[in-house]
């Protein structure tokens, strides 16, 4: 940090030496963004000594600044923009930092920039898990995001969210996805949602039972499911198989094989 001197405080030779070195800085800074805005090519030697002078005049990494991180892990980041405290500011290259943060599972968009005062500013926006996704029973479940994007292994964490199965579910995630939050009574019945085929969805519930739901407008059909819940309590019957897929009707039967 620079000190104030008093106006009557006369001139010292530390202070001369950190006008030299401010001077340096200041001139190392100057060479430093004709090559970034491409008016000179320096080779890697001069650009390295470049850096090196301007962190002997106090161009130096002083901070990480981050906004935006709630799921990523501090060290995963950390390594990604590869910013150390002390390191010529200078020789910090925000690009590629940036390109490496944007590669993290979490992130779905990134910014990275040196600002006054050695701060290098992060700033992350992170994806949002809506599901988790299986690609049948026993394979491991990985977080999706609302575009069907893989994040990472769900490794116990957000059980409370749905669990989907099957190939092709992520990519249509959002269809069931809607389908079980309008009707929030089903959804607290349902162990897993199954895409069947690439094509459509069952509703399989924590007894056993499989509602079977038509490829094309799903809605009305379990629409009609419910009604048959309230006068017949059908979701009831463990390992009932309900078949809601032709228009207006519901085929029943008690038990799957």
């Amino acid at each position: 940090m620079r000190r104030i001197r008093k106006a009557s405080q006369p001139e010292t030779w530390r202070t001369r030496a950190w006008r030299g070195a401010g001077a340096l800085a200041a001139l190392a800074a100057v060479a430093w963004g004709l090559v970034l805005a491409g008016v000179v090519d320096l080779p890697g030697r001069a650009e390295r000594a470049v850096a090196e002078a301007g962190a002997r005049g106090g161009l130096v990494i002083r901070d990480v600044l981050v906004t935006g991180r709630a799921q990523t892990e501090a060290e995963d980041l950390r390594r990604a923009v590869g910013a150390e405290k002390g390191a010529p500011l200078l020789a910090f290259d925000p690009v590629s930092a940036q390109r490496a943060v944007a590669a993290l599972p979490w992130v779905s968009a990134a910014r990275v920039e040196r600002r006054a005062g050695g701060v290098i500013a992060v700033a992350l926006a992170e994806r949002v898990a809506v599901a988790r996704w299986a690609e049948g029973p026993g394979a491991p479940p990985v977080l999706i995001d609302a575009q069907g994007t893989p994040i990472v292994a769900a490794d116990g964490q957000f059980d409370d969210l749905p669990l989907l199965m099957g190939l092709g579910a992520p990519e249509e995630a959002g269809t069931v996805l809607a389908l079980l939050a309008a009707e929030p009574g089903v959804a607290r019945r349902t162990a897993y949602a199954e895409r069947i085929s690439r094509r459509r969805w069952d509703l399989v519930l924590t007894n056993g039972a499989r509602v079977l739901l038509p490829a094309a407008d799903p809605a009305p059909a379990l629409a009609r499911v419910l009604f048959l819940q309230d006068r017949e309590k059908i979701l009831d019957t463990p390992r009932a198989r309900i078949d809601a897929r032709r228009e207006g009707e519901v085929i029943i039967r008690d038990r799957m094989p």
